[in-house]
């Protein structure tokens, strides 16, 4: 089946980007840190336990004080067992209320308040160059590009023409490689199993939509993760719509990273545009009126019927919008909806991880 990414503002759909369908399931996913550069942190203190001296604990020796020391959660470790987590990797984001949704459309409203336990996100998508040692471990256990339920991973198909090819090549025996170029692009074209499964690999799991938006509000009730101002070429990867016209800043995605002025209030990286990202929960358009107050995971179920598909299917929730999708779309509370057994060019994630 030929789907169509959609990001649903107002439980109307809007075409954004061709993707494929197919009955699958769920997969695993996290991210034990990028590959891409490390923002700038500030020094943390002398490392080790607390002692006379003051200084915060740093059971794993990488200069960056445990998020349970109570100190700035800007500098805070999220794993203190696990030197390649730190906060260049993954921000530490405190228990807190924030402000969920938008009155202005039927899927995001009521706006109100709701409280989120602590929880961790990892300052940059997963990347292409991170996601192939997965796949060479599924394929080592047995499973290649499959998940334990044999859902797959990645779209490894022929969508020529398709004007933005497949960034992974399936070598043969286990062994997968990134097209030139591509290593530190957001991987793309991956089920929502994929994240699943890979963040669980890694330590962690897919975030919350509920954890996700409160990532990119900050604390406030801006618009975009930078803030109030609408975006331009310069915050993030996405497309103006000109007199009905699409005009992509770049027709493709970007390393991740590029934009570091789109960053959100704690650091977090392209959270709007460039990939849309898969979070944990199923979609339901009426959710925000009945869920919990208290970190939230999702309805039980999800489900879409449309003029194009009347017949309805199981849907999971997209995130932020990618390089195709109007400024609207890559909101902070925008809501996009897919067939969980969908793939795309313009859907990737990135994983969360309870503190630790």
């Amino acid at each position: 089946m030929r789907v169509n990414l959609r990001l649903s503002v107002a439980l109307v759909a809007m075409a954004i980007v061709a993707c494929d369908g197919a009955a699958g399931d769920s997969v695993d996913t996290a991210s034990p840190g990028d590959s891409a550069a490390a923002l700038d942190t500030a020094d943390s203190g002398d490392t080790g336990d607390s002692d006379d001296t003051g200084a915060a604990p740093d059971a794993d020796a990488d200069g960056a004080p445990s998020w349970a020391s109570g100190g700035d959660p800007l500098l805070a470790d999220c794993d203190d067992a696990d030197p390649d987590v730190g906060p260049d990797t993954r921000r530490y984001f405190p228990a807190a209320r924030f402000v969920r949704g938008d009155d202005e459309f039927a899927n995001t409203s009521p706006a109100r308040e709701i409280s989120l336990s602590a929880y961790c996100l990892d300052v940059r998508e997963v990347t292409n160059a991170d996601f192939v040692p997965y796949l060479e471990a599924r394929a080592a256990a047995g499973m290649p590009n499959l998940a334990d339920d044999g859902s797959p991973l990645f779209a490894f198909v022929d969508d020529t023409p398709d004007t933005y090819g497949e960034r992974l090549r399936d070598e043969g025996g286990g062994v997968y490689t990134v097209e030139p170029g591509y290593q530190t692009h957001p991987v793309v074209e991956v089920y929502w199993a994929a994240g699943e499964g890979y963040c669980a690999w890694a330590g962690g799991r897919l975030p919350t939509e509920a954890e996700w938006e409160s990532a990119g509000r900050g604390g406030e009730q801006h618009d975009f993760p930078w803030g109030p101002t609408a975006p331009d070429c310069t915050l993030e990867n996405y497309a103006l719509i000109v007199d009905g016209q699409r005009e992509p800043c770049e027709d493709d995605t970007t390393p991740v990273g590029t934009y570091p002025t789109g960053a959100s209030a704690h650091g977090v990286l392209d959270l709007a545009g460039n990939a849309a990202e898969w979070v944990f929960d199923w979609y339901r358009a009426d959710y925000y009126a009945e869920s919990p107050e208290a970190d939230p995971q999702g309805p039980d179920s999800g489900w879409v019927t449309e003029e194009v598909n009347p017949e309805g299917y199981a849907a999971r929730l997209t995130r932020g919008g990618n390089f195709l999708t109007g400024a609207e779309f890559t909101t902070t509370y925008a809501r996009g909806y897919e067939p969980e057994a969908a793939h795309s060019n313009g859907i990737g994630f990135r994983c969360a991880q309870t503190p630790r």
